[in-house]
C-alpha cells in the first residue's frame, strides 16, 4: 500500500513524524480558500490518483473550493463539527458571514452552492476521534458515522528527571490552537486549593519567565506528566484535552475560539471539565471538591478504541473473571455496573439506554430459553415487585448451571422499603448502614450466600456537610432531603466452600433508589406526552442538557425523553413540521435543509416511530421553536403530528417583556443572526410591540386545539426566585419532585461563555 500526505507547510513537525514513511507533498498556505489554493489541491490529487482519500483538516477555509474525484472519502474529525450536532461552530459562522462570496466562487467552479459548513464533513465513513461518553447518542451512530476514541500524539520520550520525581501536579498543555495563556492568579489559587507542587507547563519552546510554582518542559510526553496530574489545563483544542480524559484527568479550559467553548460545553455537561476563571474563583474547599468530582466522571469516557459495546464488555469481563480468579481475598474483583459516577478503585461499565429484551416483572415470563444466561445482575429491581418469588424463580430457570446472579438492592429489609408513602424514603436513608440479614435467603432463593458491605459512603447537600457528625447522622436519619447521593457496594462470595470464594462488587447512588421508587409509584398511572414550547430566554437549554445528561435516570423512573436526530438535546423536528413556510428563525437560516419535503417526510416518520415504541408513562419533548406557533393550523399540524395516544401537556415558561426582548436580542447578534427589527413578522423584531412577546396570543393559539386545562403557564421569574433553575418547575409539571431528581438541574446554561 503506498499513502501519500499532503500536508501544508511550514509543518516541520510533521515531517519528522513522517518523512520516512510516507511520501510526503507539500502546500503552500498563502492561497488558502482561494481558486488558486484549490486548483493545486486537485493538482495533487490527480497526481498520486487515489483509490481513497482521508481528510484530516478544517474544510474551511481550506476545501470548500476543491472539486474531488469520485474516490471513497473518509473524514477524521470531532463529532461537534458534523452533523450529528446543531452547535454553531467556528466553521459555520465563516460560511454564515462569506456565504454569498463563497457561493459566488463555487458556481464559477461548477460547484452547488453551500448551505451548511457542516455538510463539507460529509463522507463516505466519518470517524470521530472523541472519547465516545461525550457524543450523543454514540449507541446507535447512523452511517456512516463511526466513534474510535481520542487520537493523540506526543514524542516517544521519557519525563525529564527532575520531573520525574514529582507527585502531585497540575499540567498545562496548550498545543497548537492558540497562544493565550489563563490568569496568572487564577493558575495559582488553582494550584493552591488542590495542594500541588508545582504547574507543569507543556510547551513547544521556553518561555521568557514564569511565576513561582510554575515549571516548563519543551517536548514532553503528556501522559507519563498526566499520571502525577490531578487536573490538567488546556485551550479546548481535542489533543490536548483528550489526552488528559483518555488519562482519567479532568479539565479545565481557557477557551479562545468558537470551537473550543463548543467543546467546553460539552466538557461541562458531561461533569469532566469547568472554564477556568469559573472553578478558580471558588473557595479552596470547593474548588477541591469539584475537581474530585470531575475526576470520578472522567471514567465513564475511558473507553478505548476497539471495546465491546459497555453492558456487552460488562458481561464478559464478569464471566472471565469468574472463570479465572483464585481463592485467595486479593482475587476480589470490584465491578460498578449502572449509570452512576465512577468510583475509585473500582472497575466500571456503564450500560446503555437501550436494552435487547424488556421484562414486565409483574406478570411475564422471561422472553429466553431455560439454561441459557451465564451472567444476570439486577440493578433496583426486587425491592420494587410484589412477586418476588416469581421473578425469582423465573431468574433461576434461564440461568445456566454455574451461572451467577448479581443482586444490587437497597440496604434494609425487602419489606420496609417497600412501604408506600414519605417514610420509605427515610427508612432507605436511614437503613444504609449493612445488608440486612433477613433478605439473604429471600434474595438467594434459599441457597444463602454470605454478603458483606464492601464500600460505603454518604455524601450530603451542602449545608449539612459541616455540622458535627452526630448532628449530621440525626439529619440523615429524620430530614428528607439531606442525602444527595450514597456510593456503596455489596460483596457476594460463594456459599458453596468447595469453590473459591470469588467477591464481586455492584454500586449505585441514592439516585437510582428514588428512580425505582418513581417508577414503582407511576407505574398504573395515565399515559402523557409533555410538550415543552419555551419560550426562548427561559431556561430552556438548560432543561434540555439536563435531560440529555440524565436519559438513563429518567428512563428507570418512568420518563422518556426525546433528543434530536442528530442527536441534540433538543426535538427540533416539531417546529419545523408545524411552523409556518414564511417564518424564517436563525435553525432554518442555518439549515435551509431542512425545509425541503423529504426532509419533512423523515422527521415525521422518524417523531411518530418514536411516540409508538416509547413505553414510558410519561414521554417528554422539547423545543423553545414551538413558542413561534401563532396561528391554529400550525398547532393543529402539531397536534396531528403527535396524535391522540396519550393525554398531552403543555408546558409554556414566560418571562417579562422587557427582559426576554432584550435577551433574546443578545442571543441573536450571538448567532451572527442578521438584524431585522424594521420587520414586525421578523423572529428579529425586538421592539415593545413584538409579536414575540403576545404571550395571550400565544396561549390561545394552543388552547384552541389542546383545550385550556392541557396549557400550564409558568413564571420564569418566579421559579428562578424559587430554585434559581426552571428545571425543578417543569419537572414537577412532569410528576418528578425536586427533591427526587439528580443533583446539576442549578446549572446555568450560555452564561459563562457571555460573560467571556
Amino acid at each position: 500500500m503506498h499513502i501519500a500526505v499532503a500536508h501544508l507547510e511550514p509543518s516541520s513537525a510533521l515531517e519528522l513524524l513522517l518523512e520516512e514513511e510516507f511520501q510526503l507533498l507539500p502546500l503552500s498556505k498563502q492561497h488558502r480558500g482561494t481558486p488558486p489554493f484549490a486548483n493545486e489541491v486537485e493538482r495533487v490529487i490527480r497526481s498520486v490518483q487515489p483509490d481513497l482519500i482521508c481528510f484530516d483538516i478544517t474544510p474551511t477555509p481550506w476545501l470548500f473550493l476543491v472539486r474531488f474525484p469520485d474516490v471513497p472519502r473518509v473524514y477524521l474529525t470531532n463529532f461537534f463539527l458534523t452533523s450529528l450536532t446543531e452547535s454553531q461552530t467556528h466553521q459555520t459562522r465563516q460560511l454564515n458571514a462569506d456565504r454569498q462570496q463563497w457561493n459566488e466562487l463555487r458556481r464559477h467552479r461548477g460547484m452547488p452552492d453551500l448551505h451548511h459548513a457542516k455538510t463539507l464533513y460529509d463522507a463516505d465513513a466519518v470517524v470521530l476521534c472523541d472519547p465516545v461518553g461525550l457524543i450523543p447518542g454514540w449507541e446507535t451512530l447512523p452511517s456512516p458515522y463511526k466513534a474510535v476514541g481520542p487520537i493523540f500524539w506526543q514524542p516517544a520520550t521519557k519525563l525529564p528527571s527532575e520531573l520525574d520525581l514529582r507527585q502531585r501536579l497540575i499540567l498545562a498543555s496548550f498545543g497548537s490552537t492558540g497562544t493565550k495563556r489563563p490568569d496568572v492568579d487564577d493558575v495559582d489559587e488553582l494550584r493552591s486549593a488542590l495542594d500541588c507542587e508545582a504547574v507543569v507547563w507543556a510547551v513547544n519552546e521556553a518561555p521568557h519567565e514564569l511565576a513561582p510554582g510554575n515549571e516548563a518542559y519543551v517536548n514532553i510526553p503528556l501522559s507519563p506528566a498526566l499520571e502525577k496530574s490531578v487536573l490538567a489545563l488546556t485551550q479546548g483544542g481535542a489533543g490536548s484535552t483528550y489526552a488528559a480524559l483518555s488519562a482519567g484527568v479532568p479539565v479545565a479550559i481557557k477557551a479562545t475560539n468558537r470551537n473550543q467553548e463548543v467543546l467546553a460545553e460539552r466538557l461541562i455537561d458531561a461533569g469532566v471539565g469547568a472554564l477556568i476563571e469559573d472553578l478558580a474563583r471558588r473557595p479552596h474547599h470547593e474548588i477541591a471538591a469539584k475537581v474530585e468530582q470531575m475526576r470520578h466522571s472522567t471514567g465513564a469516557l475511558r473507553i478505548h478504541p476497539g471495546d465491546l459495546p459497555p453492558a456487552e464488555l460488562a458481561a464478559r469481563t464478569l464471566l472471565e473473571t469468574l472463570r479465572d480468579t483464585t481463592s485467595s481475598d486479593d482475587s476480589k474483583v470490584r465491578v460498578h455496573l449502572g449509570a452512576s459516577p465512577c468510583l475509585p478503585g473500582y472497575w466500571n461499565a456503564h450500560p446503555g439506554d437501550h436494552a435487547d429484551i424488556s421484562w414486565n416483572l409483574r406478570d411475564e415470563s422471561l422472553p429466553l430459553d431455560t439454561e441459557s444466561v451465564d451472567v444476570i445482575a439486577s440493578s433496583i429491581t426486587l425491592d420494587r415487585i410484589t412477586d418476588d418469588p416469581g421473578a425469582l424463580s423465573e431468574i433461576r430457570r434461564v440461568l445456566k448451571p454455574g451461572g451467577r446472579f448479581f443482586v444490587e438492592s437497597p440496604i434494609g429489609k425487602l419489606d420496609r422499603a417497600r412501604r408506600p408513602g414519605p417514610r420509605a424514603v427515610l427508612d432507605l436513608q436511614a437503613h444504609i448502614d449493612g445488608y440486612h440479614a433477613g433478605n439473604r435467603v429471600e434474595l438467594a432463593g434459599g441457597s444463602e450466600p454470605s454478603l458483606r458491605l464492601a464500600f460505603h459512603r454518604i455524601h450530603t447537600r451542602r449545608r449539612f456537610s459541616m455540622l458535627p457528625e452526630i448532628i449530621r447522622k440525626f439529619c440523615i436519619r429524620l430530614l428528607p432531603g439531606v442525602v444527595k447521593s450514597v456510593d456503596c457496594g455489596l460483596v457476594l462470595e460463594e456459599a458453596d466452600s468447595a469453590k473459591a470464594a470469588r467477591a464481586h462488587s455492584i454500586e449505585s447512588e441514592f439516585n437510582h433508589f428514588q428512580a425505582a421508587r418513581i417508577t414503582a409509584n407511576r407505574a398504573e398511572e395515565t399515559r402523557r406526552l409533555v410538550l415543552h414550547i419555551g419560550t426562548h430566554k427561559t431556561g430552556t437549554t438548560a432543561f434540555q442538557h439536563y435531560m440529555r445528561n440524565n436519559l438513563a435516570f429518567f428512563h428507570q423512573a418512568g420518563l422518556q425523553y426525546r433528543l434530536g436526530n442528530n442527536g441534540s438535546a433538543q426535538a427540533h423536528e416539531l417546529a419545523h413540521i408545524a411552523m409556518r413556510e414564511e417564518l424564517m428563525p436563525p435553525i432554518r437560516v442555518n439549515n435551509p435543509e431542512l425545509m425541503l419535503d423529504e426532509a419533512r417526510l423523515e422527521m415525521r416518520e422518524s417523531i411518530r416511530s418514536w411516540l409508538s415504541t416509547c413505553r414510558q408513562p410519561v414521554a417528554v419533548m422539547s423545543h423553545e421553536a414551538l413558542s413561534f406557533l401563532r396561528n391554529q393550523a400550525e398547532t393543529e399540524r402539531l397536534k396531528d403530528l403527535v396524535g391522540d395516544d396519550r393525554k398531552i401537556s403543555i408546558l409554556l415558561v414566560v418571562r417579562k417583556p422587557e427582559d426576554y426582548l432584550r435577551s433574546w436580542k443578545d442571543q441573536l447578534q450571538k448567532m451572527g443572526f442578521p438584524n431585522e427589527s424594521r420587520l414586525p413578522t421578523s423572529v428579529g423584531y425586538t421592539e415593545p410591540d413584538s409579536w414575540l412577546v403576545d404571550y395571550q396570543q400565544l396561549i390561545d393559539v394552543y388552547t384552541a386545539s389542546f383545550g385550556a386545562e392541557s396549557v400550564t403557564v409558568l413564571s420564569y421569574e418566579d421559579e428562578m426566585d424559587r430554585y434559581g433553575s426552571i428545571v425543578p418547575a417543569l419537572l414537577h409539571e412532569c410528576g418528578y419532585n425536586r427533591d427526587s431528581i439528580p443533583p446539576g438541574w442549578d446549572r446555568k446554561r450560555n452564561v459563562s461563555l457571555r460573560q467571556q
